[in-house]
């Protein structure tokens, strides 16, 4: 059991990395991304991959699933 993540998003570059740094103190440990940067903004804060799916439309990223490793 987990407490998810939703929605990180921030219109000032570069604000993603406090973002996540405060969920992950207000609890979350769990993740479900699109492919591209945002796993690597995740894997720098001790998320890894345990699943993947691809996405429904073929030419669309993977859907990655992450959970906070500690």
């Amino acid at each position: 059991k987990g407490t998810e993540l939703v929605s990180v998003f921030s219109l000032v570059s570069g604000r993603g990395a406090e973002l996540v740094e405060h969920a992950i103190a207000n609890g979350a440990n769990l993740l479900d991304c699109f492919d591209g940067y945002l796993p690597k903004l995740y894997a720098k804060h001790g998320f890894r991959e345990y699943k993947r799916e691809p996405n429904w439309d073929k030419s669309g990223p993977d859907v990655v699933f992450m959970k906070l490793v500690v």
